[in-house]
């Protein structure tokens, strides 16, 4: 999401409907912008540790020249990296899912058993 003033610019109608839950629950909009920016640098970071591993372990791989060597390569060193290309996004994707879900059952679970420690 993007933000210029008053203005929210969502990139899918899957965030904006996320925002529209969490308001309807009582989360202030600010808030939620504010958490979306932190979200976004955080899967930035994530997104370039990834594509860092692909790019050491795959491209270089294929090349001593990298990127600037791709027109060098053989038919099958460029079939290589375009499966592994192909690979990445789902993968990556799947890692950080299952990771998310986890941290937040983790969390949960953690505050719920906090108040029912303070209820009783």
């Amino acid at each position: 999401m993007t933000i210029d003033g008053d203005l929210v610019t969502y990139p899918n109608r899957r965030l904006l409907e996320a925002t529209l839950t969490l308001v309807r629950q009582g989360v202030p909009l600010v808030e939620i912008l504010d958490a979306g920016e932190f979200v976004q640098a955080q899967a930035a970071a994530v997104a370039d540790r990834f594509v860092g591993l692909f790019r050491r372990y795959v491209i270089d791989a294929a090349g001593p020249d990298g990127l600037e060597g791709l027109e060098r390569l053989s038919a099958t060193q460029l079939q290589h990296i375009t499966a592994a290309v192909a690979a990445l996004r789902p993968v990556a994707g799947e890692v950080v899912t299952s990771e998310f879900a986890r941290a937040m059952a983790r969390r949960v679970d953690a505050e719920v058993a906090e108040l029912l420690r303070t209820e009783q």
